[in-house]
């Protein structure tokens, strides 16, 4: 009896370190799906519409320069998807200057042809850890691009602020106002938001256009 009760305690605790590595693993491949897609995804799409706006109605001459911007971001793609497989937080946040950052991922969508008139406004008052610098980072690539490519907005804005102890992050535009449908980009964005205390929203704005904002708090609540 000794036997077989120790037989099935060993055979017990291979299942659960099998269901074990199953759930690492799924959680693995949620986290490298997420962060190619919020991370990769904007960068490759900015690209793909700058190439599409130049070729469409800018000059020969400046298609030189469109190369030079292309073989550049291409490089930054090439080292961020070593770090995504890594685990380790995007080149552009090395120096942990998310305001910095910030301006550079704005003027990277600026330079589209054609493209809406970008305004941004960052008011950070404090350093913040790498995760939420990554996430707010994540969530204003991703609503600009999905305004972008899909709200027809002539004008896009961008707010980030620390506020009464939250990060606030807002991504606005005047387009058509269409529903926002659930993909990997904002699911796992709101995945982001939970993990680190917080939450994103997506609303329709009066008279026409979205808000996507995302709240982060600064500090742990009380009694945790």
């Amino acid at each position: 009896m000794a036997l077989v009760a120790r037989a099935v305690g060993l055979a017990v605790e291979a299942e659960h370190a099998r269901r074990d590595v199953a759930r690492e693993r799924d959680a693995e491949r949620k986290r490298v799906m997420g962060d190619l897609h919020d991370g990769l995804g904007p960068v490759l799409a900015g690209m793909s519409m700058r190439v599409q706006a130049t070729l469409r109605s800018a000059p020969p001459s400046e298609h030189t320069e469109l190369l030079t911007d292309l073989a550049r971001d291409l490089a930054v793609c090439r080292t961020d998807l070593r770090r995504i497989v890594a685990g380790i937080a995007p080149s552009t946040l090395d120096d942990g200057d998310l305001a910095a950052a910030l301006d550079r991922l704005v003027e990277s969508f600026q330079r589209v042809a054609g493209a809406p008139q970008l305004t941004h406004e960052i008011a950070l008052d404090e350093q913040m850890p790498s995760a939420m610098q990554v996430a707010v980072y994540r969530c204003v690539a991703e609503g600009v691009t999905n305004a972008l490519r899909h709200a027809a907005a002539s004008t896009i804005d961008v707010k980030v602020a620390t506020c009464r102890g939250d990060v606030l992050v807002e991504v606005s535009d005047d387009g058509v106002g269409s529903q926002a449908v659930p993909g990997v980009g904002l699911s796992s964005l709101a995945q982001r938001a939970s993990s680190l205390g917080g939450a994103l929203t997506i609303t329709a704005i009066t008279p026409r256009g979205m808000r996507m904002r995302m709240i982060l708090p600064t500090t742990e609540p009380a009694g945790t």
